[in-house]
């Protein structure tokens, strides 16, 4: 009889969808010989779009600071803010502090990747979906 190998797993729940009732699907990943080499995701978030100096693009309000007031999404789009739509203090530090980090842990425990060793670099690629966003510029050179 062939001694009993163990081997590690990761059971992650998988996100539940719109309309979807209380059963929750869950997916197990086992690593298995000769796929050795992957590794979650690194993610780097940068949240200087939501910094007061850096909302500014193309002399267009990004976010709402108060009601009323006309802002440019980032979909471009110009919107009149509502009371609800207003970026406060808190809402900023309830996206840096929780929403975002839970979101990053979210992904790197669920996107297995197989690392390089340098950054990626995002190159400057005029009408693609990061224009609407300010890169750092560590991630450009």
């Amino acid at each position: 009889m062939a001694p009993r190998v163990r081997r590690r797993a990761a059971v992650l729940r998988e996100l539940p969808c719109k309309g979807q009732g209380a059963m929750q699907a869950y997916t197990v990943a086992a690593k298995e010989e000769g796929n050795s080499g992957w590794a979650p995701i690194r993610i780097f978030v940068s949240t200087e779009d939501l910094k007061k100096d850096g909302q500014w693009k193309w002399r267009k309000k990004r976010y709402c600071e108060n009601a009323g007031e006309q802002c440019t999404n980032y979909l471009g789009y110009e919107a009149t803010c509502t009371a609800t739509d207003v970026l406060s203090e808190e809402k900023k530090a309830l996206y840096e502090k929780t929403i975002i980090p839970m979101a990053v842990k979210l992904h790197a425990e669920r996107l297995l990747v197989k690392p390089v060793v340098d950054k990626i670099i995002v190159p400057n690629v005029a009408g693609g979906p990061c224009q609407h966003f300010k890169i750092p510029i560590t991630h450009k050179t």
